[in-house]
C-alpha cells in the first residue's frame, strides 16, 4: 500500500510539473527566453529528477526480502517484525491442553494464510494417537482431526501449500505401521499420500519433520538405524535420494539459499561423536561440515539460515557447563560457538527463529526456575532472558514460530493449568492404539503461548 501511494504522489508531481513546462514553453516559442524563465525551467527539471529518485528509492525499499525459508510462497515467513527490533515484550498463555484435544504438542505452529495457527499434538484425541488443531491469536481452539493409527499416529510438523491445504507426516501408524505423509484441508478432511513400508528402501523407520524444497517438493529424513534423506511430491510420489550408515540419527533438514540441504545428526554410539552438521548438495554429494566433541556441544538440533547467509543452531548438551550451546556455522564449515548455557540462564536450548535486527529467539527445556526460559540472542552471542516459565504457563518447551503480526507464538510439551496443582500426581490417560504413552506427565498436558513484541 505504501508503494502504491508513493507512486501516485510521484506521478501527480511529475505530471503537474511536466504540464507546466510544456505550457510555459508553448507561450515562449517565438520569444527570447528571459533569465527568469530559464531559472524556472531548470528548477522544474530538478523537481522531475528528485521525483524520479524518490520513485526509485521507494521501489528498492519495497522489494521483497530474501528469506531463509526455501518456499516463501507456501507459508508465511516466520520472522519477528521487519524493524530494528522490539523494545517491550509481554508473555501470555493462550491455551492449556487436556486429554480431549490432545496432550504434548512438540512441533512449531504454522501460520495459515487465513490468519489462524495450525499445529499437532503427539498424543491424545479420540484414540490417543495425536491430533491436528487450529488456534487463533487470542486462543480460540478448534480440533480438526484425531488420528486413529490406521491413518497414522504421532504427527510431526505441518506445512501450508499454495492451495491452502496443510501437509505433514506421522512417525507411526498407517497401512504398514511405519508412518505416513498426509494432506489435510483447513476443515479437517485428511488424505494419506504415502505410507512408509518399514523396508530399507524407504528408511526402515518413520519420518521426522518435512520441509518445502525450492522445487515444490517435500524433503525429509527417517529415524535410525539406517536413516535416509527422501523427496516426496504433493501427489505422494516417493524417492530415496540418500542412505546413511548405521548409528546416524537425524533431526531435521533445512534448505539453504544456495539450494543445498543442510542437516544435523545426533550422537553416534558407533564412533562416539556427539553429533554432526552436514551438507547435501544438488548433485547428491554429502559433506560433513562439523563433528561435535562435547566441549563445543552435543546433540545438535534443527538449523535455521540467518539473513547473513550463515546457519544457526543449538545443542541440547555439551559446552563448559554441559547445559547446551548456541552456534553459528558457515556453508563451508567454519564453526563459532556463540553462547554456552550455565543453567540459571537456561538448560537444553531448543531450535531458533530469526527476528528483527538479526536477533534470534529460542527456548530452553530446563533451567531458569526449573521449567525453562524464553531468550533472545544477538548474532554476537549476547543472551537476554525474556521469560522464566513457571510450569503453569508451560515447561518442556518445543519450538517458537515468528508471525506476520510481529509476535512470537510457541508450544510447550508439558505444563499448563490442566493437571495442576498436583505436581507429582498421576492422571488418567487414554492409552494410544499404537502402544505409546497417552498424555501428560502429571504436570499439565502442554500449552500454546504468545510473546507480544512492541516496537
Amino acid at each position: 500500500m505504501e508503494l502504491l501511494i508513493t507512486f501516485f504522489i510521484t506521478g501527480v508531481v511529475v505530471f503537474t510539473v511536466y504540464f507546466g513546462i510544456n505550457k510555459s514553453r508553448g507561450r515562449q516559442q517565438d520569444t527570447q527566453p528571459s533569465t527568469r524563465t530559464n531559472s524556472r525551467w531548470y528548477v522544474r527539471r530538478v523537481i522531475i529528477a528528485l521525483a524520479a529518485v524518490v520513485c526509485v528509492v521507494a521501489m528498492i525499499c519495497n522489494l521483497p526480502r530474501k528469506y531463509s525459508a526455501p518456499r516463501a510462497i507456501a507459508k508465511r515467513i516466520q520472522r519477528v517484525g521487519t524493524r530494528s527490533g522490539p523494545t517491550v515484550y509481554r508473555f501470555s498463555n493462550l491455551y492449556s491442553f487436556n486429554l480431549v484435544d490432545g496432550p504434548a504438542p512438540r512441533f512449531p505452529l504454522t501460520e495459515g494464510n487465513d490468519g489462524y495457527y495450525y499445529g499437532t499434538t503427539t498424543y491424545g484425541g479420540q484414540d490417543g494417537d495425536g491430533t491436528i488443531f487450529r488456534i487463533s491469536s487470542v486462543g480460540e481452539m478448534a480440533l480438526l482431526h484425531s488420528f486413529n493409527g490406521d491413518d497414522g499416529g504421532y504427527p510431526n510438523n505441518l506445512l501450508e501449500g499454495d492451495n491452502g491445504n496443510f501437509y505433514g507426516s506421522t512417525s507411526a501408524g498407517g497401512l504398514h505401521g511405519f508412518g505416513t505423509i498426509f494432506v489435510i484441508t483447513p476443515s479437517g478432511d485428511l488424505t494419506t499420500l504415502y505410507a512408509f513400508t518399514g523396508r530399507e528402501t524407504d528408511g526402515a523407520n518413520g519420518p521426522s519433520e518435512l520441509i518445502w524444497g525450492n522445487d515444490g517438493n517435500f524433503y525429509g529424513t527417517t529415524f535410525g538405524p539406517s536413516p535416509i534423506v527422501f523427496r516426496a511430491t504433493t501427489s505422494g510420489k516417493f524417492t530415496t535420494i540418500h542412505q546413511f550408515g548405521a548409528g546416524d540419527l537425524f533431526v531435521s533438514l533445512v534448505q539453504g539459499s544456495d539450494g543445498n540441504l543442510y542437516g544435523s545428526t545426533a550422537a553416534n554410539d558407533y564412533d562416539e561423536t556427539k553429533g554432526t552438521i552436514f551438507k547435501f548438495n544438488q548433485a547428491g554429494v554429502l559433506t560433513n561440515l562439523h563433528v561435535f566433541r562435547h566441549f563445543d556441544g552435543s546433540e545438535p538440533g534443527k538449523l535455521v539460515q540467518g539473513s547473513d547467509g550463515s546457519l544457526y543452531g543449538s545443542t541440547a548438551y555439551g559446552g563448559t557447563f554441559d547445559c547446551g550451546t548456541i552456534f553459528r556455522i558457515t556453508s563451508n564449515g567454519t564453526m563459532t560457538t556463540l553462547h554456552m548455557f550455565q543453567g540459571d540462564d537456561g538448560k537444553q536450548p531448543r531450535n531458533l527463529v530469526e527476528g528483527a535486527g538479526g536477533n534470534f529467539y529460542g527456548c530452553t527445556n530446563y533451567g531458569g526456575n526449573g521449567h525453562g526460559t524464553l531468550f533472545r540472542i544477538t548474532s554476537a552471542g549476547r543472551v537476554t532472558t525474556l521469560h522464566l516459565f513457571s510450569g503453569k504457563d508451560g515447561t518442556g518447551i518445543a519450538e517458537l514460530t515468528g508471525s506476520s503480526d510481529g509476535n512470537l507464538y510457541g508450544v510447550s510439551y508439558n505444563g499448563g493449568t490442566d493437571g495442576y496443582p498436583d505436581l507429582y500426581g498421576t492422571y488418567e490417560r487414554k492409552s494410544s492404539t499404537l502402544g505409546g504413552p497417552g498424555g501428560g506427565n502429571g504436570t499439565g498436558y502442554g500449552t500454546v503461548f504468545k510473546l507480544t513484541c512492541t516496537y
